[in-house]
């Protein structure tokens, strides 16, 4: 909330300096100022997930085809970077299945509804979502394959071309199989970079050698010049892997 407050401020600094938890009438002015000032639905989600006892962010892919109602593509479960930008999301973990009581069907189930609303009728869409007590919040339905390390982890872990995929589907052309939804639990992160400065070397000879590692990508060499969020959001990332977790 204190992010919704600064949105329409001139002075984002001052506000920022003279903002401390400290401060005893926060809590009012947060309620009386900020979430009063919302619309229905942002005032409801917001008290709703700030006493959630369990919360789990997901990701999925998902086909919403004409008549033949919803198929799940692949089930992440979102694991954040700490000591990093609000939102940034470190890797991601395979699932086979959401997390109980909620079930496939019932994913299905809401994400036909949210795509109705939204007029969508045909697509391959990323779908970001949290689950708390066996109920499920949607957060963004896009119409797009996820990004990031997403297509190297499923093609790792299954043999699925994403993105030959959607091109497959766009065109309406015969398309590969998808997936078993009992994909190996393996985990996709991204290699981000921890200060600033120019690239002298990158080793990865320890991740080569890993018999764990399935993927490894290092998209950056020698010479590369890395600038931290706020100030750039793509020069820190380095490339990606993927592997499977030791039993």
């Amino acid at each position: 909330m204190a992010a919704l407050s600064m949105r329409d401020r001139e002075d984002v600094l001052g506000f920022i300096e003279g903002f401390s938890g400290t401060n005893r009438y926060i809590l009012d002015y947060l309620l009386e100022e900020v979430l009063a000032g919302q619309p229905a639905e942002i005032q409801h989600f917001l008290l709703y997930t700030s006493i959630l006892d369990r919360l789990t962010a997901s990701l999925c892919d998902a086909v919403l085809a004409d008549e033949e109602g919803v198929e799940i593509i692949r089930l992440t479960e979102k694991s954040k970077a700490s000591q990093a930008p609000f939102g940034t999301i470190r890797g991601y973990r395979l699932l086979s299945s959401p997390p109980a009581p909620v079930s496939i069907d019932k994913l299905c189930g809401i994400f036909a509804q949210a795509a109705r609303a939204l007029e969508i009728s045909r697509a391959i869409c990323m779908v970001d979502f949290i689950i708390s007590n066996g109920e499920i919040v949607l957060l963004e339905l896009t119409p797009r394959p996820g990004g990031d390390c997403l297509p190297a982890l499923l093609r790792a872990a299954s043999g699925f071309d994403i993105l030959g995929f959607s091109l497959a589907f766009a065109r309406h052309q015969t398309m590969q199989h998808l997936p078993p939804h009992d994909m190996p639990p393996m985990v996709g992160i991204r290699l981000l970079a921890h200060r600033s400065g120019i690239v002298k070397q990158i080793n990865a000879e320890r991740l080569e050698r890993d018999p764990r590692v399935r993927d490894l990508a290092i998209i950056r060499s020698a010479g590369h010049r890395i600038c931290l969020p706020p100030e750039d959001y793509d020069s820190w990332l380095l490339g990606h892997l993927v592997f499977m977790p030791a039993e």
